[in-house]
């Protein structure tokens, strides 16, 4: 999921197409994914990395 949420904010970069809240996701997944208890998880664990530190 990263790997594509990367592509998509490359792809709105180089059209110069604002995308924060795509923006924002990357940033968690990229965060999930350096984070050894949730790097082999889907996007249905965000909301327990979410939680957990007390983001949401």
């Amino acid at each position: 999921m990263a790997k594509d949420l990367g592509l998509a904010q490359d792809a709105a970069t180089n059209t110069q197409s604002p995308i924060p809240l795509g923006s924002l996701a990357h940033q968690i997944y990229r965060v999930m994914s350096s984070d050894p208890r949730f790097a082999d998880k889907d996007f249905s664990s965000v909301y327990a990395l979410l939680s957990e530190e007390k983001l949401i």
